[in-house]
């Protein structure tokens, strides 16, 4: 099994394996701070034994190879031996990249007992990909399985503010080496949309746009209600349809798949990215909201039509805190250029 983080992939395991303690191994990310784990650790799954495979340094997430060569390697040994048919290994990823022994011990297992694994979805990791290429693996991807066909769902990047408090164009600030407004093209793929907007009064947003097979639609003016009333016209008879900004770049991609795999399940509620008790954006309004949303006035907003049906609210909690903040001044796009990710 594979998928983004935080997409379901050990509570699919879990499932799977109905609850036994199968022989292998677990990794588990330990956190006490809001911005990264600390440390991770291997979990031996039949006995509770576990070590520290990679601990957080410097900005990022060290592996500490002794870890994997000496405990992991002994734990997969000990699952070969196990008389169980099924072995079960959660999850395979970044930090055993660069350990041989390790890498060797998990391909022999494959070859000695039926191996149920969840692999960390990333490029570059030589033991995920072979074993993603081995003719007897069966590959389920997470993130293949929605929306289904049933549901049309758009979604809609909101670039047309004026940004006085910024100073100047804040969407085409540099962020982690591209265009701010380029994490929200990277993290909101139009596979998974039925219709992709980007709402811009802007020439070089729209060229951005357009370099990535983005259409653009021009408000009227430019309050934010002028650009959601133009969108929600444009995507009439959808079920349903993502509101964006662009100036979240620390926004996930995982938990927006988390929020748009809610509205697959609830297609009547709105669901929202939320962190403990701040609601923040995006937002999925359900079908018949889009109709309300194009009668928005003057200084109104999306939280208007979420006021009026506040029976029908989901909050899906994002992973991080950061993801919800807006980088509206050149200060507070600076404090979140510092924020480390893994």
């Amino acid at each position: 099994m594979t998928g983004s983080r935080q997409i379901g992939k050990t509570t699919l395991l879990a499932e799977l394996i109905g609850g036994e303690k199968l022989p292998g191994l677990q990794s588990k990310a330990v956190f006490s701070g809001a911005h990264h784990p600390d440390k991770v650790e291997l979990l031996e799954t039949t006995t509770g034994r576990k070590t520290v495979v990679g601990h957080y340094e410097n900005g990022s997430m060290q592996v500490q190879p002794e870890g994997f060569e000496a405990f992991g390697v002994r734990c997969i040994h000990t699952a070969a031996t196990a008389p169980s048919e099924w072995v079960q290994i959660d999850e395979l990823g970044f930090l055993e990249r660069d350990c041989a022994a390790f890498a060797d011990a998990v391909e022999r297992l494959f070859e000695q007992k039926r191996v149920v694994a969840v692999l960390r979805k990333q490029q570059g990791i030589p033991l995920n990909d072979a074993l993603l290429a081995r003719p007897d693996v069966f590959v389920f991807d997470l993130d293949e399985l929605i929306p289904p066909d049933s549901l049309q769902i758009g979604c809609v990047i909101l670039a047309a503010g004026e940004a006085r408090r910024f100073g100047a164009n804040k969407l085409l600030a540099e962020f982690q080496d591209r265009p701010m407004l380029e994490q929200s093209f990277l993290r909101l793929p139009a596979r998974l949309w039925s219709n992709t907007l980007v709402v811009t009064r802007n020439k070089e947003v729209a060229e951005l746009a357009a370099a990535y097979g983005l259409p653009t639609i021009t408000p009227e003016g430019a309050q934010l209600s002028d650009s959601i009333r133009c969108a929600a016209k444009s995507l009439k008879g959808l079920d349903g349809a993502l509101f964006s900004v662009g100036d979240q770049p620390l926004c996930r991609a995982e938990s927006l798949q988390l929020i748009l795999r809610d509205f697959v399940a609830h297609p009547n509620a709105i669901v929202r990215l939320s962190f403990e008790d701040w609601q923040g954006n995006p937002v999925i309004f359900p079908g018949d909201m889009l109709l309300e949303l194009e009668k928005l006035t003057s200084e109104q907003g999306g939280n208007t039509i979420i006021r009026r049906h506040t029976e029908r609210l989901r909050s899906v909690q994002a992973l991080f805190a950061e993801e919800l903040e807006d980088a509206d001044t050149p200060q507070k796009l600076n404090a979140l250029r510092q924020i480390p990710r893994e």
